[in-house]
């Protein structure tokens, strides 16, 4: 198949014998290479490169089989036997990496780390498309890169599809697992883990997090502000009565606040940055909010209260909806009691 379409390739492209270095297509019994463009050379066992100088001499460039290298300098690196199996299409695409079935398809994509080369830029199984996209992998495998300058990725895993993400000064890139879909995202920290956003200009907010974007809503289609739970009885052991009500609700003290700007939280309480040294919340400071203060809620409810790793703490009402319920039925059961009472004296 590959000795086949090298030749329909060089057939096609007319290139007489005068024309050196243009168009060598080379036939033994295990290898089709076909090399195509001034100064382009080298390759393993079927291997199609074009091009201007992609090996890092005229004559001797080796690498790996079944790779394919289309534009200047793309893939020009490549040298070992283990590299093997790789797409590169665009001017230095793959220019400093190795590694095996990885696919880079865009101006200066899969570049390789800055003073690597292939034999310590390793990452397996990429794919690559857009430009400057990838720029940095080193021994990153199995990472998804669609877009414009979509992601410092230095693990496995992520999908990073958009343009400028994570590129923020000193938020030095994706670590592993991470999904992030928009336009200029970035990740909090720079060994971001299964951190998952979408939207526009967002950071997220902590590994093993979730953050959408939506500034005038977030809307589903059953049309609901909550999330379903799973809560088949036969699936629970351990089952006991939550009595928990008006005591706890009596001490909940209901406010109203605005926000701080990043820059005012990172002046007042600098322990709250992240590894840049800025905060990244990103809150309105605009609008009157009606709430609660996660430190209250921690003293009564304290599982209602999460930490995050810059320090911030953040509230989950799950619990605090569970106290009002059982409150509202002491509530019933005090009136039913008031209105027994009444009843005797008005008889009497």
């Amino acid at each position: 198949m590959a000795r086949s379409f090298n030749r329909r390739l060089a057939r096609l492209l007319r290139v007489d014998d005068t024309v050196r270095n243009t168009v060598t297509s080379t036939f033994d019994s295990d290898q089709v290479v076909s090399i195509i463009g001034e100064n382009a050379s080298g390759g393993g066992d079927y291997t199609v490169v074009s091009g201007a100088a992609h090996s890092t001499s005229d004559t001797t460039s080796t690498g790996g089989i079944g790779n394919i290298k289309i534009g200047f300098e793309a893939g020009k690196e490549i040298t070992s036997a283990n590299d093997q199996y790789n797409v590169y299409l665009g001017y230095r695409s793959g220019y400093r990496m190795g590694g095996d079935n990885n696919v880079g398809l865009g101006a200066n994509t899969m570049f390789g780390a800055a003073g690597g080369s292939p034999s310590t830029n390793t990452g397996a199984r990429n794919l690559a498309i857009g430009n400057g996209i990838g720029q940095n992998i080193t021994t990153a495998n199995d990472n998804v890169m669609i877009g414009h300058d979509a992601g410092i990725v230095k693990q496995a895993g992520n999908v990073i599809i958009g343009h400028s993400m994570g590129l923020t000064t000193a938020l030095t890139g994706f670590n592993g697992d991470n999904i992030f879909i928009g336009k200029t995202l970035n990740p909090t920290v720079g060994n971001a883990y299964r951190q998952f956003v979408i939207g526009y200009g967002l950071t997220s907010k902590g590994n093993y997090t979730f953050f959408l974007g939506g500034g005038s809503g977030i809307y589903n289609e059953p049309n609901s502000s909550s999330f379903n739970t799973t809560s088949d009885e036969r699936i629970k052991t351990n089952i006991t009565n939550y009595t928990t009500g008006l005591t706890i609700l009596d001490q909940v003290n209901v406010k109203t606040y605005n926000y701080l700007s990043d820059s005012d939280i990172a002046t007042a309480h600098p322990e709250l940055a992240d590894s840049d040294g800025s905060v990244h919340e990103g809150l309105d400071t605009t609008k009157t909010v009606v709430g609660i203060m996660a430190q209250d809620l921690e003293t009564l409810l304290p599982d209602s209260v999460t930490t995050r790793e810059n320090g911030i703490k953040t509230v989950n009402k799950d619990e605090l909806f569970w106290v009002m319920l059982n409150s509202i039925k002491e509530l019933k059961t005090l009136n039913e009691a008031l209105t027994a009472r009444v009843e005797v004296l008005e008889n009497n």
